[in-house]
């Protein structure tokens, strides 16, 4: 294979020891560096930091000793989150195809030249595909399960609802093993052409947490006619650790090296596990729920009422009326102030949206105000 590709990962301060091999980054780019022909198949990994007050630098300048790849690094003094990030350093790459990858994910020494192939397949498919998504697990080294096509990489406009679920084989396989989906997140093989025709990544600094950008990007993508793939091959996936979450060890981690590193999956967990401070873009509970039902409300502004409704009803029964959210049970909250916080985030939603497009969004505001009256009933 000829073609040479780009790695492009956005950090922000993963670099919390000053064993720099112990940092999640610098494991992460050790894995990415060790692949099979990397050196052939790399023309650079560039490093976008994003404002980090760690161990970074010094640890990236350690790095470049030590790996037989170009590595670029681009600094930035202050934070501007991660979509910003992303949108700067695809204007900076020096090849078509990139990848995107997580600041604290392991990469099969298969991931390169595997997904690679399989963009190529793709192209022969559609001419239009701009996106390849590799597995990319979180639980375990290997597929959850089997689940129905149309829960994977699926977006639901008018329930204003997706599905990831890259971590599961698709219902109906097929031998080339890639099938159509409408959304991705963030690991991917991609076309900077495509991204940079369709205006490139939107700049979500309103955001603590931009959680709305694959959304945001997709359907740049999806309106400029681009196509994506999901390549569910176990040899081309990535392992997300998810540094600093709670994450139990499963049998047979104990033996599971990535290329490069010298301790096995398990002893890099245990370190993930026992680090307490938050790195990355962790947020605490209201951060998070502010983000969560902000951002993706200022994203479904653009799509329609339908979605607006959706996305308000369902909100709305999760974090106000049943108090729980995906970060867990937000007991510190009572009703008032989650209601609070609730009308916080659509309201900074409905400020993001305006400024996005220069709509006034008169026809949701009424519609938000009518739920409103709603559920003080």
């Amino acid at each position: 294979m000829k073609v040479k590709c780009s790695f492009l990962v956005v950090t922000y301060n993963r670099c919390p020891f000053k064993k720099y091999e112990d940092n999640p980054l610098i494991q992460a780019l050790i894995s990415l560096a060790h692949n099979r022909r990397a050196a052939d198949l790399l023309e650079e990994i560039l490093v976008v930091v994003d404002g980090s007050n760690d161990y970074t630098l010094e640890a990236l300048e350690w790095l470049e000793t030590k790996i037989g790849v170009s590595l670029r690094v681009i600094a930035g003094k202050k934070r501007a989150g991660c979509s910003a990030a992303r949108r700067k350093g695809i204007a900076l790459l020096r090849t078509e195809l990139f990848f995107m990858g997580d600041d604290d994910c392991l990469y099969s020494e298969w991931f390169l030249e595997k997904n690679l192939k399989a963009f190529r397949l793709a192209q022969s498919l559609d001419r239009k595909v701009s996106v390849i998504v590799p597995p990319i697990f979180e639980e375990d080294l290997t597929f959850k399960n089997t689940i129905a096509n149309d829960l994977i990489g699926y977006i639901d406009y008018r329930n204003a609802w997706f599905d990831h679920h890259f971590d599961c084989l698709p219902l109906a396989k097929n031998q080339l093993k890639l099938m159509r989906i409408d959304t991705f997140k963030g690991v991917s093989l991609n076309s900077r052409k495509a991204f940079i025709d369709s205006g490139n990544f939107e700049v979500l600094t309103e955001w603590k947490n931009d959680y709305s950008e694959h959304l945001e990007i997709s359907h740049r993508l999806s309106l400029n006619s681009r196509s994506f793939f999901y390549h569910y091959d176990a040899d081309a996936a990535c392992f997300h650790i998810k540094f600093g979450r709670k994450k139990q060890i499963k049998p047979g981690f104990d033996s599971s090296y990535w290329p490069g590193l010298s301790e096995p999956l398990s002893a890099i967990i245990e370190r993930s596990n026992s680090y307490r401070q938050r790195t990355g873009c962790a947020l605490d509970e209201q951060e998070f729920a502010l983000n969560k039902i902000g951002s993706f409300l200022s994203f479904f502004l653009k799509i329609g009422p339908e979605a607006v409704i959706a996305h308000l009803y369902r909100e709305w029964e999760k974090f106000v009326c049943n108090n729980s959210y995906l970060s867990g049970n937000n007991q510190s909250l009572s009703k008032p102030e989650r209601i609070r916080l609730f009308k916080a985030a659509v309201s900074q939603a409905l400020r993001f949206a305006q400024k996005q497009t220069g709509q006034t969004y008169s026809e949701d505001i009424k519609i938000i105000d009518e739920f409103y009256i709603r559920q003080d009933k």
